[in-house]
């Protein structure tokens, strides 16, 4: 049922964001298959699955999931593909948060942007985006925002690559005072 499927979904969600706030792994090294509540061994399942199972034989819900997906494995939302949904709504949703934290200090929208180019262990060069804003009391706080992938790594694709997505991305800002520092 409806509601089965959303306390199903609750139970998921609060899971990975435990996850997540630990900073742990959520995937393992075999992590295509369903786990099962009747197996113990967790060697290899991930962080989230083996989570989900510990939980599962305490959680009548989860219980119940566990036991449906064996024969319906269609809408178990364990998946790596699940996994990652998840994990973009949660960068989505905390990225917006961030936003508003900085747009709602004392009614001024203050930030300062850096960025530094970095390559992946694909080889692929990724410019991380940082927020730095000012909160009551002076406190500084920064916060990673975005990783964009880049093409070419000089100043002035790394420049309308930060422009664009200030005034393209969720600051959706009218730049009218850049300051510029290549460290």
């Amino acid at each position: 049922t409806a509601d089965h499927n959303r306390q199903v979904l609750d139970r998921l969600i609060e899971v990975m964001r435990a996850s997540i706030s630990k900073g742990s792994a959520l995937r393992g090294h075999r992590d295509d298959g369903l786990p099962s509540i009747d197996n113990d061994d967790y060697v290899n399942l991930g962080n989230f699955k083996a989570d989900v199972i510990s939980r599962s034989k305490f959680d009548p819900v989860l219980q119940k999931h566990l036991e449906t997906c064996k024969t319906s494995p269609y809408a178990s939302y364990l998946s790596k593909y699940a996994q990652s949904d998840f994990i973009t709504v949660f960068f989505n949703e905390l990225q917006r948060a961030i936003v508003e934290e900085a747009k709602n200090q004392q009614g001024k929208f203050v930030y300062a942007v850096s960025a530094d180019e970095v390559t992946d262990c694909s080889n692929t060069e990724q410019l991380a985006i940082v927020i730095r804003t000012v909160q009551k009391g002076g406190v500084i706080r920064e916060h990673l925002v975005e990783y964009i992938p880049m093409e070419d790594i000089n100043g002035q694709s790394i420049a309308n690559t930060i422009f664009r997505f200030l005034a393209d991305g969720l600051l959706r800002s009218n730049v009218s005072f850049c300051l510029y520092s290549h460290l």
